[in-house]
């Protein structure tokens, strides 16, 4: 609305509004397809937030200082940018996987930013063991602790002890860590085994 009441001619509100909208939304697509497919998977998550942050400060810096004469506006405008720049710098690009060790506890082991998602391995211990947590989104997915291994492997194992007949083939669609495939080895009778991972860094 302060876009539109800025940029518009009272007598052409229509035309004006539409321009307007249309540039918002030509905005977005433009920002989400830039964000996603290109800043995010070569700067990262932390360093991309850090770049629109930038952006978005230099945007508001040049309205300062063109809408106003006044030199102490000039000057905050440019502090303004010179503290951003400085913020972003500072910040280390495997910010979220230390938050995330601080939320949950224990130590960041693998961390990893790109188009299909953030990816982090902690490891933790709990009374007296210590195990290994599969973070993707900052979501627990998996582990190597015994409780994760049992479910992970009957996620292979149950649909072939149901199955009616004699299974042949499995297809397995995993996420790094190989537990549910692996246990399709147990298996006997299986003459084919396919392993689709959808995050085959980890």
């Amino acid at each position: 609305m302060v876009a539109v009441k800025l940029t518009s001619d009272p007598a052409d509100i229509g035309r004006d509004s539409g321009r307007v909208i249309g540039l918002n939304m030509a905005g977005g697509i433009c920002g989400t397809f830039l964000t996603g497919f290109i800043l995010i998977p070569r700067l990262g998550l932390i360093y991309t937030l850090a770049t629109l942050a930038l952006a978005a400060a230099f945007v508001g810096s040049i309205a300062v200082i063109t809408g106003s004469k006044k030199r102490i506006r000039f000057v905050a405008a440019v502090s303004m940018m010179l503290c951003t720049a400085m913020i972003s710098v500072s910040i280390p690009r495997n910010k979220f996987g230390q938050m995330l060790t601080r939320q949950r506890g224990g130590d960041l082991v693998f961390y990893d930013e790109s188009a299909r998602g953030v990816v982090a391995v902690v490891e933790q211990q709990a009374q007296g063991h210590q195990f290994r947590r599969l973070y993707i989104q900052g979501v627990s997915n998996s582990g190597d602790a015994m409780t994760s291994l049992r479910y992970m492997r009957l996620q292979a194992l149950l649909p072939l002890i149901i199955h009616k007949g004699d299974p042949k083939s499995a297809l397995v669609v995993g996420l790094g860590t190989g537990i549910t495939c692996g246990a399709l080895l147990a298996y006997p009778g299986l003459e084919t085994r396919v392993c689709a991972e959808l995050l085959p860094a980890v």
